[in-house]
């Protein structure tokens, strides 16, 4: 499944000029409904598969809980900065970016300071949360496979703003990380849970 969602997200950035040429100013609507609603499923089918999967205990059920109520704050957390940063999820989520750039700007701010795609970050906690509620080692090695598609999505979308923004995304690049910003960790705790 997460091999499946990272050749979707290929497919955004291919057939993304494909559907403006053909479709013009309805271009979304056919983009949403062939490519972001198969996305859109398959990609919260591995957020949800670590709560199906069973295994050898991993911790004891007060550590497994604890841990994952503490990843499972990190996902809302996290998305709450993403809105504060100006980057609308219920749009700009949609990859409503995507097919029309000139409609949102690219953000370097808040949130995006310290990584350069927080929404795959709040995926990957939110899915080991799960993974943690689940307490097993299957579901947690479950929960790290939304890597596969975090980093495949990330890396299209890198490339599509370095066409748009140039040497300005290039240097945001060098200097930011993609997922977790192990140089500048304290600053996004910080941020995470002080809003400063």
């Amino acid at each position: 499944m997460a091999i499946i969602v990272a050749a979707i997200s290929y497919l955004h950035f291919k057939k993304v000029a494909h559907y403006r040429e053909r479709y013009g100013r309805l271009a979304y609507r056919y983009y949403f409904y062939h490519l972001m609603v198969p996305y859109l499923v398959t990609w919260y089918a591995c957020f949800f598969h670590p709560l199906f999967v069973s295994g050898p205990t991993l911790l004891p059920w007060w550590v497994a809980v604890g841990l994952g109520m503490i990843f499972l704050l990190l996902c809302a957390l996290a998305n709450v900065h993403i809105e504060r940063a100006g980057f609308a999820v219920a749009t700009y989520g949609m990859d409503i970016y995507t097919v029309f750039p000139e409609e949102a700007t690219a953000v370097y701010g808040e949130i995006y300071a310290y990584i350069r795609h927080p929404l795959y970050f709040a995926l990957m906690c939110g899915g080991i949360g799960l993974g943690l509620l689940r307490n097993n080692w299957v579901a947690l090695v479950v929960s790290l496979l939304q890597l596969i598609p975090a980093l495949a999505a990330g890396y299209m979308e890198d490339k599509e703003l370095i066409e748009r923004e140039g040497e300005k995304h290039r240097e945001y690049l060098r200097s930011t990380a993609a997922l977790i910003p192990v140089r500048q960790i304290w600053g996004f705790v910080k941020l995470l849970f002080f809003f400063r």
